[in-house]
């Protein structure tokens, strides 16, 4: 007949020292029956004994009914409730608080390990290189500024030269002067106006 978790034709025994050279925790279930047998005496309980003393292997020993534990090749080993009170003469809810025990004392060694810590995530788009690229950013637009009021400076009025003054009698010869009025040139002339001719 084959055993539950043991392929046919392997050695059961063989398999057994396997898994108790493996083991980290072991949990015993102390009755009459169970320090009464040889193979957990020559077969089980040496390795784990050793791997407690060595390699720090969990070995705990939950008093089921009635024994003599204190006889015992365990009874170097903390019991996980006195000798003199098995779980066969508890209520339920003192039961249940022996198992809460051996739970907590459990749980730390098969917690899952916490995963490694990620690294911090760099930018978006950021290349392996560990040069990182910027985007191009646009030219920032000069805030208009508005002229700062002063006094209003008129241009200095171009200079306007003098008009010529006009050329007086004085300056001009008169038309068909005659030669004594050129020799009189530069005093005033004096035209007489010009006596009509009787008519014949």
């Amino acid at each position: 007949m084959e055993r539950p978790g043991h392929p046919q034709g392997e050695r059961w025994q063989d398999r057994i020292r396997r898994q108790l050279a493996q083991a980290r925790v072991a949990i015993f279930l102390v009755s009459a029956d169970f320090l009464a047998s040889e193979f957990i005496h020559a077969e089980e309980l040496p390795p784990l004994l050793v791997a407690a003393e060595q390699e720090g292997a969990i070995l705990l020993s939950i008093i089921v009914r009635p024994c003599a534990f204190q006889d015992s090749p365990l009874s170097s080993l903390q019991a996980v409730n006195n000798p003199s009170q098995p779980l066969s003469g508890m209520s339920k809810t003192q039961r249940e608080r022996v198992m809460l025990s051996v739970y907590q004392e459990l749980r730390d060694v098969f917690k899952p390990p916490s995963p490694p810590a990620l690294p911090a995530a760099g930018p978006v788009g950021k290349p392996d290189s560990g040069t990182e690229s910027k985007a191009p950013t646009k030219p920032k637009r000069k805030a208009a500024t508005r002229p700062t009021p002063h006094a209003e400076v008129n241009p200095a009025p171009k200079s306007i030269p003098a008009p010529e003054a006009e050329p007086t009698a004085e300056a001009l010869p008169a038309k068909n002067s005659t030669p004594a009025a050129a020799k009189t040139a530069g005093q005033k002339a004096v035209v007489r106006p010009r006596k009509p001719r009787p008519k014949k």
